[in-house]
């Protein structure tokens, strides 16, 4: 088993953003090992743990192919570990998608997907995009 860690930082990066303390601002002239994203694992090359907002910078960084994503587990809903708006790209007129992704999570992470979900359900059924290609969702 292969685990490449995508991101280790708290829930607002590394630097935080805004922050004027000097160690932030000594990541921020420094850049490379000092800029952390937020907390993401990817085993193998098809499940990932937690899936926040940095996604897609990391997928980019780390010449990840999320079209191989099989499998998606939430350690929590907080925001930096949960964020459904990125599943919203996931439908025609963004992308060519063929298989389902898996997400296993525990239920309050379900109940806070669900109003994003909505949103883009609704936007999926007037592109005309089949909804169970977003996410087949698993307790």
């Amino acid at each position: 088993m292969q685990i490449k860690v995508l991101g280790s930082a708290a829930a607002e990066g590394w630097p935080a953003l805004f922050c004027e303390c000097d160690i932030c601002k000594y990541a921020w002239e420094h850049k490379g090992k000092d800029v952390r994203r937020r907390t993401s694992y990817l085993l193998n090359d098809d499940v990932m743990i937690d899936y926040g907002p940095d996604v897609y910078g990391q997928s980019l960084q780390f010449d990840i192919d999320l079209s191989k994503i099989g499998a998606i587990f939430f350690t929590h809903s907080h925001d930096d570990h949960c964020d459904p708006v990125e599943f919203a790209w996931r439908r025609q007129g963004f992308s060519v998608v063929t298989k389902d992704i898996h997400v296993y999570a525990i239920d309050e992470c379900f109940i806070d997907c669900t109003p994003y979900l909505h949103r883009y359900q609704a936007a999926a059924d007037q592109t005309g995009s089949d909804p169970a290609h977003m996410m087949a969702m698993e307790g």
